[in-house]
Parts: C-alpha cells; sequence; structure tokens
C-alpha cells in the first residue's frame, strides 16, 4: 500500500499501475492481485487513506465555535506534508470522480461535519432560512484548499477563523437587510 501511496502523491493517479505498484514494493503482480482484484480496487485503498475524519469539536460549544473549529481542522490537514504533496493529485481525482465509481463515498476531510454545523447555524437563525449549505461549505473549502497550494504558510487559526467569521457576517447582514431568505 505504501508503494501505491507513493507513486500516487508523486505522479497522480495515472502513475499507480499494478505493474509501477508492484515495481516499487519489489513484489510480484500475484501478490497484489491477492489483495486487490482490480487497479480501481487498489486506488479506492488510496483515496480511503486520504479519507480523514474530524473530531467532534467540544461538546456544548456554540455553533459557530463548531464551525470554525472544524474548519481550523481542515486547515490543519490541508497544510500537513502528506496533504501538501497529495493535494494536486487529490484535486485531479475530484475532477475524474466519475471513472472511478466508488470514490463517490470519499469527500472532503470534514465536510459531512462541516455541513453539519452549517445547517445548524441556519436552523438557529444565524444564517438566514435557505442559505444553501453546499455554497457556504464551498466558500469555506476554496479559500483553505487553495491558500493550502499557494501560501500554506498563511493558512492559521487566525486566517481560518477570520475566513469562517466574515462568511457568517456576510451571509448574516441578510437578516439585517431585511432578506428573510437567500435566492
Amino acid at each position: 500500500m505504501e508503494a501505491a501511496i507513493a507513486l500516487f502523491v508523486d505522479g497522480g493517479v495515472s502513475a499507480v499501475t499494478v505493474d509501477a505498484v508492484a515495481a516499487r514494493a519489489a513484489v510480484a503482480k500475484t501478490t497484489l492481485y491477492r489483495h486487490w482484484p482490480s487497479r480501481q480496487h487498489l486506488l479506492m485503498d488510496v483515496f480511503r487513506h486520504f479519507d480523514h475524519r474530524f473530531a467532534d469539536p467540544p461538546p456544548g460549544a456554540a455553533s459557530i465555535e463548531r464551525l470554525r473549529d472544524l474548519s481550523r481542522q481542515l486547515a490543519a490537514t490541508l497544510t500537513s506534508p502528506e496533504w501538501q504533496r497529495a493535494l494536486p493529485s487529490l484535486l485531479d481525482v475530484t475532477r475524474r470522480i466519475d471513472e472511478f465509481a466508488d470514490a463517490h463515498e470519499f469527500e472532503m476531510p470534514g465536510a459531512g461535519s462541516m455541513s453539519r454545523a452549517i445547517a445548524a447555524l441556519i436552523d438557529e437563525g444565524i444564517l438566514p432560512r435557505g442559505t444553501p449549505v453546499g455554497e457556504v461549505l464551498v466558500q469555506i473549502v476554496g479559500p483553505l484548499t487553495l491558500g493550502a497550494l499557494f501560501d500554506p504558510e498563511r493558512i492559521d487559526a487566525a486566517f481560518t477563523d477570520r475566513l469562517v467569521d466574515r462568511l457568517i457576517r456576510g451571509y448574516a447582514s441578510e437578516l439585517t437587510n431585511g432578506k428573510e431568505e437567500v435566492s
């Protein structure tokens, strides 16, 4: 598995072939086929290696603090050395997701937890009713991902907190401006 992960990080999906993994691991291809019946199965295990689950925020934390905490965890993951090396290849997978039927189970780390935190902000009236959860999620994940790619040193807890706070203020301003729903 380590050989497949290393090939993926170094060269993306196209670099992970049964021949290349066997050569890198110094094993026979039959050994690989005993563990993975196909290249696609091998790739799915590589993807699962990067499928992190985040720690739950502290019980009783305010919804905004839960979203900040999860966003900080995402930022820490994206700027970790392993993810820094793998991020371009992982982004390529998301672009080519239809080639990997089972890859639909792979999601950006923390996406489910973050979506639930955003939904709680809507339920509590902190964000307007009708605010699209997926849209808010993209507005957090996008800047963190680009920042991790181009300027990872800048992506710290303070940056992440400012990002979340500004996003919430932007949506919340629609409440104070008389709009009750986001279209």
